[in-house]
């Protein structure tokens, strides 16, 4: 059925809720990172030192650990003789013509990126959003959604190239559609796997709930540290009486 104009404003509605929508959920994406590089330099502020004390303890502790570990051990048996095994002859074998591969038909979603971008181009061709559209095309980690993503909403998205019939115009409009609702769906399980990370859940709260956590991780990290310390004294005592029964059974 030949599309008509109504089908057409019908589906620039849903495309201009959609760019909202975007547009919405990567602004929140943005806050979220943003205050999470702040938390997590916050958090290496008031215990970088401590979890730096805490390396040291847990490097010195596995030293000791292994120390004790080899004196206990016995000794490595001796290495079994082995019979010395003649190469086997060489065989030449003829090489095979080599054929090259077929070359491989363009990405399809590369090519898609193509035709949004030469859309694009068609009505404006320069200035930094172009550009950044321009390299979008070529990077397969990104998709169609990102790069309309990056289109304010305006005449352009209701242009029609003098070339295109309305057919033509609902489906581009009706893909468009699909890889901004994808977009969607990819920021909004990107914004709720931050929301989810637990430095996020506190930093979150008030300014005084944060301070009160990040005292709270630097009493138990430095109570952690003391015990890990009580553990290595206790290993020094055993190693070096293990060290002194050796010296005795040398010197008897």
């Amino acid at each position: 059925m030949p599309a008509t104009e109504t089908e057409i404003n019908v589906l620039l509605e849903k495309l201009e809720m959609l760019l909202s929508e975007v547009k919405a959920l990567s602004a929140a994406i943005d806050r979220i990172a943003t205050m999470l590089e702040q938390a997590e330099r916050e958090y290496e502020l008031k215990l970088g030192d401590v979890m730096a004390e805490a390396d040291r303890l847990d490097a010195e502790k596995h030293g000791l650990l292994s120390r004790l570990n080899r004196a206990e051990a016995p000794g490595p048996m001796p290495p079994r003789a082995v019979e010395p095994v003649a190469p086997p002859a060489l065989v030449e074998v003829a090489s095979p013509a080599i054929k090259l591969p077929p070359s491989l038909p363009e990405n399809p979603t590369r090519k898609r990126k193509r035709a949004l971008a030469d859309f694009i181009f068609n009505f404006n061709d320069s200035g930094p959003v172009i550009e950044k559209i321009n390299a979008l095309v070529d990077d397969d980690a990104r998709d169609i959604g990102e790069m309309l993503e990056l289109m304010e909403w305006g005449q352009i998205w209701k242009e029609r190239t003098s070339w295109e019939t309305f057919d033509e115009q609902r489906q581009r409009l009706e893909e468009w559609h699909i890889a901004l609702e994808e977009r969607r769906s990819f920021l909004t399980e990107k914004k709720n796997r931050l929301e989810e990370n637990s430095l996020w859940n506190r930093r979150s709260k008030s300014e005084e709930d944060w301070q009160s956590f990040l005292d709270e991780m630097l009493q138990q990290r430095k109570a952690e540290n003391e015990r890990a310390a009580r553990e290595i004294e206790k290993l020094e005592q055993q190693w070096k009486s293990g060290l002194a029964e050796r010296l005795e059974t040398n010197d008897g």
